[in-house]
């Protein structure tokens, strides 16, 4: 039995390693956030005519696949704003950023692209949350975080399991594993206060 779980847990730990290094170095840029904030984004601004969207000028959906179906902008729906004198709405993907604005009756529609540098993009996949979205790319990586996640949760129990079958190390790994816990504790409910 203690081979069976040494091989699930070396599998495991090997097929989760580089995923896990990565969002383990993207938790450390989090922790130190303002170091990264620092680091301004490149700033592009590109004016499209108006006319060329005809009547889709009043839908953002509509300008958005416009933008996809032309190379200019790709990513998911953002806020949208809208107003008397015109719209504004953000299309974004981890790494980059459109603002896009159209006042009524003006002949340009206005994308400001903002593009991340490549060490902040780590922490853009980290702020991702949930498995359906509308880009392909996204949708693909909430998968691979849910099925790390699990991967993690095997390893951790593949890892107890082990730990237990060793007599020698019961004690200390006991010490550490509920030390772990009350500090973890102690910390979430310190955090809530």
């Amino acid at each position: 039995m203690y081979k069976i779980f040494r091989d699930i847990h070396l599998a495991l730990g090997l097929f989760a390693a580089m995923f896990l290094m990565l969002y383990g170095v993207s938790a450390l840029q989090l922790s130190v956030r303002t170091i990264f904030d620092r680091i301004a984004p490149t700033v592009a601004t590109i004016e499209v005519p108006a006319e060329r969207l005809g009547a889709d000028i009043e839908s953002p959906e509509k300008i958005r696949a416009w933008l996809r179906a032309k190379d200019l902008a790709s990513g998911e729906l953002g806020s949208v704003e809208t107003s008397s004198t015109g719209l504004g709405f953000d299309v974004y993907r981890p790494g980059s950023w459109w603002k896009v604005s159209y006042r009524r009756g003006a002949p340009m529609l206005k994308i400001e692209q903002l593009e991340s540098h490549w060490l902040i993009f780590g922490v853009e996949l980290h702020d991702q949350s949930g498995i359906f979205h509308e880009e392909a790319g996204l949708q693909a990586w909430g998968w691979l975080v849910l099925v790390m996640s699990l991967a993690t949760l095997l390893l951790a129990g593949s890892g107890l399991v082990l730990w237990f079958q060793r007599n020698k190390e019961r004690r200390v790994g006991g010490i550490i594993l509920v030390s772990s816990v009350v500090f973890t504790c102690a910390l979430m409910v310190f955090i809530r206060l």
